[in-house]
């Protein structure tokens, strides 16, 4: 049970870190694309608000399943 334990709780960090840094990089992904006009300032105004609040609930997910303490800007 012990082992089950450790695997688990290294599989949903994975889980979290992973989310985390495909969150960061859809930020350069959205650039490009309003660079290349596929999308307006408004709707990657719109995306980067929504990223926001994704980010901030895994944070505080994380926090929660850990009971630690987290800032969450």
């Amino acid at each position: 049970m012990a082992e089950f334990k450790q695997l688990y709780f290294g599989v949903k960090n994975r889980f979290f870190n992973n989310a985390l840094t495909r969150l960061s990089k859809l930020e350069s992904n959205l650039q490009t694309a309003m660079s290349k006009k596929i999308i307006t300032q408004d709707e990657f105004e719109e995306i980067i608000n929504l990223r926001k609040s994704i980010r901030n609930i895994l944070i505080l997910t994380k926090c929660m399943s850990n009971n630690s303490k987290c800032k969450v800007s």
